[in-house]
């Protein structure tokens, strides 16, 4: 195996270690996680597919706009039946 196909193997493992702890720790780390994956998700659609800069007006205020409305929807969902 090459160089890069290893890394990339080794970052899958980790990464999947991350998301099974945040399950373990339960419902708050886990809405956590969701909430950074989703950022850095968001950022890098309006980065790479829309061409927008990191610091412009659209990108800011959609990466606010997806931080009011997971806060909204959380903050309503009451999960602690599971």
């Amino acid at each position: 195996m090459s160089s890069n196909t290893t890394q990339r193997i080794i970052s899958a493992i980790v990464l999947v270690g991350i998301a099974f702890l945040c399950v373990y720790f339960g419902i708050d780390s886990t809405r956590a996680l969701i909430f950074v994956v989703g950022l850095i998700v968001n950022g890098e659609i309006l980065i790479n597919i829309f061409k927008r800069k990191r610091f412009s007006l659209a990108y800011n205020l959609t990466q606010l706009f997806y931080a009011v409305g997971f806060y909204l929807t959380y903050k309503e969902v009451n999960l602690s039946y599971m």
